[in-house]
Parts: C-alpha cells; sequence; structure tokens
C-alpha cells in the first residue's frame, strides 16, 4: 500500500499541497496552520498527518469564546403547503457554513421545526430529534460541532402556519 505525500519542492507529487490542505481540513476541520505543521512533521506523509491532527490537544481547545459569525439559512416547506419553517444555522467560519453536511442540517432542522412545532429556540433544542428520536436537537448539533471542530448553534428559527 502506497502512501499519499505531498511534495512542494517537485512537480511530480500525487497531491498538491493546496489540495491536500484542503483534504486534510475536510477529513479532520484543523485549521490551515495545523495542518500545515502536521504535514511538515509527517514529511508530507497525509495519511501521516492526519493520524498526527487527529492525536492533537489543539483540536480539541474549548470554542466557547469563538464568534459564530457565518450562516446558512435552510428552508423547509410541507408537501401540502399548509406550512413552512426558515432556520438559520451559525458557525465560526464560512468554510463549514459552505460545508454540504452544514447545509443538510439546516435543512434538515427546518423540517424538524415544521414537525414539531416548538415555540421558542431553546424548546427547540430540548426536543427530540424528529430524525434520529434517540437524539436531541441539542445533541445533533453538538455532534456536527464535534466533527467539524468548530462552533455550531441555531441562531433563530420561523415557523410559518
Amino acid at each position: 500500500m502506497s502512501e499519499k505525500q505531498v511534495n512542494t519542492d517537485s512537480k511530480s507529487s500525487s497531491q498538491t499541497p493546496a489540495s491536500a490542505l484542503k483534504t486534510l481540513r475536510i477529513k479532520t476541520g484543523a485549521t490551515f496552520e495545523a495542518i500545515q505543521a502536521a504535514l511538515k512533521t509527517s514529511g508530507g506523509v497525509i495519511e501521516k498527518a492526519e493520524e498526527i491532527l487527529k492525536n492533537t490537544v489543539s483540536n480539541l481547545i474549548d470554542r466557547s469564546h469563538k464568534e459564530v459569525k457565518f450562516y446558512y439559512i435552510g428552508v423547509y416547506h410541507h408537501h401540502d403547503g399548509t406550512k413552512a419553517a426558515i432556520v438559520k444555522l451559525g458557525s465560526e467560519t464560512d468554510f463549514v457554513a459552505r460545508m454540504s453536511v452544514f447545509k443538510e442540517l439546516a435543512h434538515n432542522l427546518a423540517m424538524h421545526v415544521v414537525g414539531a412545532e416548538p415555540k421558542s429556540l431553546d424548546e427547540l433544542l430540548k426536543q427530540e430529534y424528529l430524525l434520529s428520536p434517540s437524539m436531541t436537537v441539542s445533541q445533533v448539533v453538538q455532534d456536527l460541532e464535534t466533527r467539524c471542530k468548530e462552533k455550531i448553534r441555531v441562531l433563530e428559527f420561523k415557523l410559518l402556519t
């Protein structure tokens, strides 16, 4: 089995430095600075850099002080046209706000709002998540937060009936 390696000194590398950064950012959620350090430490071997990033304490830093500056608005309307909802889901960076998994969660939360009809944001977060009844909405958001290694918040929602 061959390891993928980034070689910044020649054109013969199996992956360009930019695509390696992007790949590792998506896989680990680490910062670009952390990725560059891991690639340097691993000698440019992507698999080793990924392992380093997964084991790095810096990826587990408390994110409570971080600001949620970017967002995506998920929209859902019921098939019979009698209800609709919008959910504003926020993240620290535009990178995460543009991810398909982030957009999908925003849409699914809007679908949840139509089905469960919460009266407040606090009530929404405490509800059993309709698409995964073993979890609350808050736990689903925290799960994505853990996977993306970034602060994610439901900023607001609106139900139209």
